[in-house]
């Protein structure tokens, strides 16, 4: 069933006699009790080490499936024996704090899945539903709204896992104050609360109720269980990360521009007095344009790029930016691709990149395009593909001519 090369309806029809969802558990706990014994763990040379705490994290589903079965797992019991034993590196200390530090915030369960939902609904805007991990989310009621610089998610969603088919429903609300800094609250869920609890925290936010108001709705209606960032799945918590780290630099990067804009005469004759712009200012002019130069490259407006670069000249600042090498590496990988793909007119906007790069003074990397075209000339050549090779550095004669 795991390997996939069985369903669980016919693995069911063939092995199971009791309820399902226990059988699958029983299952799934005995697979992590098995793993956790991987033996590459135990020979490596210290206790904090990936191997052996990929396997600590092995043993706490295996004690987390124990107690979805309502047995009681053995997780004093444990610890008691981590404890004994020391880590070979500096600040790790004992099993246990290995297993604080190292294994528990990686453990998953449902009423986690639910607060990663919310977290993306409300960094990402991502809505809730679809596979996650080896979870399958179903939203039941969803409420996403605004106010100012305040956004709230809400509401209710099954979780069904899709290995031991275990299915439960949760309420939930978050807050998302700016930032990455978003404070929410899960629990099971209860129809007699549901709905009520919803709309009050829908109109205190309408309402213009403030902040600490709302989170205390977030946590009387909707806790004991509360949540914020950390709460993320260990797989794709950078996911969402990137994404509010991606919105910050761009507010940073579109101030920046407005600013370089309205002061460009001044840049300009800081520039013709022979100014040094202090280190600061160059950083934060440097940012818009270089960013201003990517745009042209990707729009293909490369007269445009020209201006912009003689712009940079004439205000002293550095032309080579990172996201505009960028987008011209990629542009040109694209265009050769093309041109091996047997379009002619590719082969003359390579060269016209190729060209403008020695233009703006940008310094490529074209070992992908020398290693493409290596091949397609070994293999295929034509006048077209030899003239590229020859401007990228190829020893062209030395693969033979058309």
């Amino acid at each position: 069933v795991v390997l996939g090369t069985t369903s669980i309806e016919d693995f069911a029809e063939r092995h199971v006699t009791g309820d399902l969802v226990e059988a699958l558990t029983l299952l799934e706990q005995q697979r992590h009790a098995l793993l956790m014994y991987t033996s590459c763990a135990w020979f490596f040379w210290d206790l904090a080490g990936i191997e052996t705490v990929q396997c600590l994290r092995y043993a706490a589903r295996a004690l987390d499936l124990l107690a979805e079965l309502d047995e009681k797992p053995p997780t004093h019991e444990l610890l008691d024996i981590l404890a004994r034993a020391e880590s070979n590196q500096p600040g790790e200390g004992t099993g246990r704090d290995v297993w604080e530090r190292h294994v528990v915030p990686s453990r998953v369960d449902a009423a986690r899945v639910v607060a990663h939902v919310a977290l993306a609904d409300l960094l990402e805007g991502k809505r809730p539903g679809g596979r996650l991990t080896t979870f399958e989310v179903h939203p039941v009621d969803h409420v996403h709204a605004d106010r100012g610089t305040l956004t709230l998610c809400a509401g209710t969603i099954e979780v069904v896992h899709r290995r031991t088919r275990r299915r439960s429903r949760h309420a939930y609300a978050a807050l998302h104050l700016g930032g990455l800094e978003v404070m929410g609250a899960v629990r099971d869920a209860d129809p007699t609360r549901d709905s009520g609890a919803l709309r009050a925290l829908a109109a205190a936010l309408e309402g213009g109720d403030r902040v600490t108001q709302l989170l205390r709705i977030i946590g009387d209606d909707f806790g004991p269980s509360e949540f914020g960032l950390e709460a993320a799945l260990p797989d794709v918590a950078d996911e969402i990360v990137a994404g509010a780290a991606h919105a910050l630099e761009e507010r940073f990067a579109s101030a920046y521009g407005r600013l370089f804009a309205e002061n460009r005469a001044t840049f300009r004759s800081l520039a013709t007095a022979g100014f040094a712009l202090p280190d600061d200012l160059r950083a934060a002019a440097e940012v818009a344009f270089d960013r201003r130069l990517e745009a042209e490259l990707l729009n293909h407006a490369y007269d445009d790029a020209v201006a912009v670069v003689q712009e940079g000249i004439e205000t002293g600042l550095r032309i080579d930016g990172p996201r505009a090498r960028e987008a011209l590496h990629r542009t040109l990988v694209q265009a050769v691709q093309q041109a091996i793909g047997g379009d002619a007119g590719a082969v003359d906007s390579a060269l016209a990149l190729l060209r403008l790069a020695g233009t703006l003074g940008i310094s490529l990397d074209l070992r992908v395009v020398q290693e493409a075209l290596y091949g397609a000339l070994r293999t295929r050549p034509t006048p077209g593909l030899s003239l590229l090779g020859v401007a990228v550095g190829l020893a062209v004669e030395r693969l033979g001519q058309p």
